[in-house]
């Protein structure tokens, strides 16, 4: 038997079943470029993710409410509210005798009403937070001013708006700063509007309005808690330890004694980045193998 006999065995058998052939090479056509273009875009979804994390800086440490194991997401982080998180623990963690290695802290609490302006109607999310909010999140004004510490927790009805939702209301480049706008059944004097920064970090401040904590809190919302803390650490190099100063200064102030009953979890941005890289990649490689399906069946 001749080593040619085999390929002239299987051409013959493609061309008695021209069709059948087709669909096969077709399939298997199909479910190479699936699987291939599956994880090209996995691949490119995932440093997108990865880079809006990175932007909002590596020297961040994230504080939510609620208990978690180490490399788990806290239940806060998937949608339970959980209260144990205060305006008071900010203030304890700012202390340089309880974290010496944060420079910066800023709290944070989100609704969503209706807003007013003139014939115009929407729904946008609001975010309560500390005046320190544009010194942590690096973010900039382009027209008016942020809140100032007085005004965080003095009732103001201040706004200061997303470069998007300023767009909506007065027109795109116009500075809103003073006019009047209603969110909910509350009337808001517009401060201040932020540049452009698109979403960073599964957040987009340009879709928000931001006003004053207790405002937020207090008149919007009825609550005392909080959503979320994001402190500044001085180094990048200082984060574990200031990690541990943290849990220690919470335990005191929620006077829990044993570990085990921490109603609090702690993050800094090199375990969520580890966090979103084990979530997108088994996501890509799941899409990936239900792809590799028409290349089987090919």
């Amino acid at each position: 038997m001749r080593l040619s006999d085999p390929v002239k065995i299987a051409y013959k058998n493609l061309l008695a079943a021209k069709f059948r052939a087709f669909l096969t090479i077709l399939g298997i056509v199909i479910g190479i470029a699936a699987v291939i273009i599956i994880i090209a875009i996995g691949s490119s979804a995932q440093e997108l993710i990865l880079d809006q994390v990175k932007g909002i800086g590596s020297n961040l440490i994230g504080v939510l409410p609620g208990a978690s194991e180490e490399k788990g997401p806290p239940a806060s982080a998937m949608g339970v509210v959980i209260t144990t998180l205060k305006y008071d623990d900010l203030k304890a963690l700012l202390q340089k005798n309880n974290v010496p290695d944060v420079t910066d802290g800023a709290a944070y609490i989100s609704g969503n009403d209706t807003v007013q302006f003139e014939d115009k109607d929407k729904n946008y999310t609001f975010r309560g937070t500390t005046a320190s909010y544009v010194g942590v999140e690096n973010a900039e004004i382009e027209f008016g001013r942020f809140f100032a510490k007085e005004e965080e927790t003095s009732l103001s009805r201040l706004a200061v708006l997303g470069s998007e939702v300023a767009s909506d209301l007065f027109g795109k480049g116009v500075d809103g700063v003073g006019k009047k706008i209603k969110i909910g059944d509350q009337n808001f004097e517009v401060i201040g509007i932020f540049k452009e920064r698109g979403s960073v970090a599964f957040s987009n401040q340009d879709t928000a309005i931001f006003m004053p904590l207790y405002t937020a809190q207090k008149i919007m919302l009825g609550v005392d808690y909080l959503n979320f803390i994001r402190l500044k650490v001085d180094n990048e190099e200082n984060i574990d330890r200031a990690k541990a100063d943290i849990v220690t200064t919470l335990r005191e102030q929620h006077d829990i004694k044993k570990p085990s009953d921490d109603d609090f979890s702690v993050r800094d941005q090199r375990t969520g980045l580890q966090a979103i890289t084990n979530v997108t990649g088994a996501i890509k490689y799941f899409l990936a193998a239900i792809a590799a399906i028409s290349l089987i069946v090919g």
